[in-house]
């Protein structure tokens, strides 16, 4: 009999840890108030229950055998209700992701900026190339940054009638592969605008806009520095899944 209960017990800590009722939302609480967010899988519920499931949750895979969601705080009430079994997916501690010291250091394309620094960067490339670069603001973020885009085209301070191209990352804050990519790209194209080559028939032929972060508020959560980034905004919501529809708004003004 002792040794039935031993190993009952021993089953029972090898089974999945899965909360519930008022511990699911102080768990997830605590994963959120430190990370910003928490993943958490559940078993594949068939394509009509995930179709429902992905349009009141964000869904970061789905494999058809399992599915994980990324939960921010104003998603945890309403996803408790549910009463879907899940698992909290355990976060890799780090301290942050490679950061440069330097504007110089960062404009080498190896390393992370921090927020200034990137606001630098954009300036400095508006500033070393005025003939084709244009730097704009688009709108601000809920904490009040600016949202950059930088606009690049031969006669940049004109209109022309040119095929318009936006090119945005980072809508997503813990994405933060595009981030570097698009600074780069806009450097590239600007600098090499009179080469003879891809780049001045790009610059020449289209009215290009970069627009490097488009969620600074996700992904600079701790304001400075990336640590810690997230998927949604500082109002918990994630940008790609509520980007406002311009017709509608042109027809609900």
């Amino acid at each position: 009999m002792r040794y039935s209960v031993i190993i009952a017990s021993v089953l029972l800590l090898l089974l999945p840890l899965r909360a519930s009722g008022q511990d699911a939302v102080h768990d997830l609480l605590q994963v959120t108030e430190k990370y910003g967010q928490a993943d958490v899988e559940i078993a594949y519920p068939g394509f009509s229950a995930m179709t429902q499931l992905a349009s009141r949750f964000p869904v970061s895979s789905c494999d058809g055998k399992k599915a994980v969601l990324t939960l921010a705080r104003r998603d945890i009430d309403d996803f408790n209700k549910t009463g879907i079994p899940y698992t909290i997916i355990k976060r890799r501690e780090t301290k942050s992701v490679y950061t440069a010291e330097t504007v110089a250091e960062a404009m080498q394309w190896k390393s992370y900026p921090t927020w200034r620094q990137y606001d630098t960067i954009m300036h400095l490339i508006a500033e070393n190339w005025p003939d084709v670069c244009l730097l704009d603001t688009i709108g601000f973020s809920i904490m009040g940054r600016a949202i950059l885009a930088l606009k690049i085209s031969d006669n940049v301070s004109s209109d022309e009638h040119e095929p318009p191209v936006m090119l945005s990352a980072s809508m997503h804050g813990d994405e933060l592969a595009g981030f570097v990519l698009m600074m780069r790209l806009a450097e590239y194209l600007a600098s090499h605008n009179n080469d003879g080559g891809l780049a001045q028939k790009l610059v020449s032929g289209l009215e290009i806009w970069i627009n490097p972060l488009s969620n600074p508020d996700g992904m600079y959560r701790t304001y400075d520095t990336i640590l810690y980034p997230v998927r949604a905004n500082s109002n918990g919501y994630d940008l790609n899944r509520n980007t406002p529809n311009p017709k509608l708004a042109i027809l609900n003004p």
